[in-house]
């Protein structure tokens, strides 16, 4: 793990032993559709869930 801060990129920490295992993404919907009463944070623990499973 590195940590800089550049003027132009801010403050950043990268990694270097990061692995993408799989995937997964949220569901699609229209604006204020049947998905509009999920949370963003609970749509993002449904793809990680997935994606580990």
């Amino acid at each position: 793990m590195k940590g800089f801060h550049d003027k132009k990129k801010g403050i950043a920490i990268t990694y270097d032993d990061i692995y993408l295992i799989n995937g997964a993404r949220t569901p699609f919907g229209k604006l204020c559709g049947t998905l509009g009463n999920v949370s963003p944070t609970d749509l993002g623990i449904y793809a990680s869930r997935e994606a580990l499973k």
